[in-house]
């Protein structure tokens, strides 16, 4: 096997005896910041040609919708176990330099239509957490304010990074299929799903100005969180409406 020569490789990279190809995501719609959450390959040579030890690409699996009648996040800071109802987003510093497929700075806390000025519950994730999101399929066209029918709605899983990707003109709307799936998206959806859209409303994450520090952002997403052994284990947000 040797490494795909359809994708734009951002960086080809030596180490340890292994060859890194690292994929600069280069769709028209991108769905993972290429600096920070690119498709990253590892390769060794071996027997006359490069054979791939290891990738990061993320499959989306079928999932299902956050639970209800669970307790809601407490304001003392991050639970030890269990799945609370809280709101969340991530937290991006853009002054600072990231290595790729860094983990992942997210805030949590109860339920909330802004993010609290002096969060209680910081914490990091593994960029590979699984996010649970609603997908759909729209014949609508995606350039429009309003798309047209949605049906085919289903959850799938997604990477967490998902919190922090730029938004297409401002929609929490995400295209799929043909659009950002290839040119070297570490994120992958199946067709068999029948989905061309991810429309779960994935807020906004907080940002750092020098002028101004941490920017509060007023658009947290909202779900569920679960912790175990007071990590973040699994996240899932509320459908489209």
């Amino acid at each position: 096997m040797h490494p795909r020569y359809d994708a734009l490789y951002r960086a080809i990279v030596f180490s340890h005896g292994q060859l890194e190809t690292i994929a600069g995501n280069t769709a028209f719609f991108d769905d993972a910041d290429d600096t920070r959450y690119p498709f990253i390959e590892r390769w060794r040579w071996r027997h006359g040609g490069f054979d791939r030890t290891h990738q990061n690409a993320f499959t989306a699996r079928p999932s299902k919708p956050p639970v209800t009648g669970v307790p809601v996040m407490p304001t003392s800071g991050c639970p030890t176990n269990g799945t609370y109802a809280a709101s969340f987003g991530g937290r991006v510093n853009t002054y600072q330099r990231y290595r790729p497929d860094a983990s992942l700075r997210i805030v949590v806390f109860p339920v909330a239509g802004r993010y609290p000025i002096h969060p209680r519950c910081i914490t990091s994730v593994r960029p590979r957490t699984p996010l649970t999101l609603e997908a759909a399929h729209t014949t609508g066209d995606i350039y429009e304010w309003h798309p047209a029918l949605i049906d085919r709605r289903r959850w799938i899983t997604a990477p967490v990074w998902m919190l922090v990707i730029p938004n297409f003109l401002g929609f929490d709307v995400v295209p799929l299929g043909r659009y950002s799936v290839t040119y070297g998206s570490p994120y992958r959806v199946a067709r068999r799903f029948g989905v061309n859209q991810l429309i779960s409303h994935r807020g906004r994450a907080e940002s750092y100005s020098r002028k101004h520090g941490w920017r509060y952002q007023n658009h947290p997403a909202t779900g569920t969180v679960t912790f175990r052994q007071g990590r973040v284990v699994a996240l899932a947000v509320a459908g489209y409406s």
